[in-house]
């Protein structure tokens, strides 16, 4: 995720176990849907995977830049 007013890359997952809760919390779909498009949305952000930028994934999820 890029920091808007600093341009600055975070990692969105800090860690694998971090990206695994991710990953289950989406596969199983036994969450709030907000939690879910939360969680699809670190995922995708993530600088150690896809990598997508702010644009991309507020696109994909039909969101704003703003939540991505």
């Amino acid at each position: 995720m890029v920091c808007a007013h600093r341009n600055i890359r975070i990692d969105a997952c800090d860690s694998e176990e971090e990206r695994a809760l991710l990953t289950e919390l989406v596969t199983k779909g036994k969450a709030a849907a907000y939690k879910i498009k939360h969680a699809n949305v670190l995922l995708k952000v993530d600088a150690n995977g896809p990598n997508r930028s702010d644009a991309q994934t507020a696109e994909a999820f039909s969101c704003l830049p703003s939540n991505a």
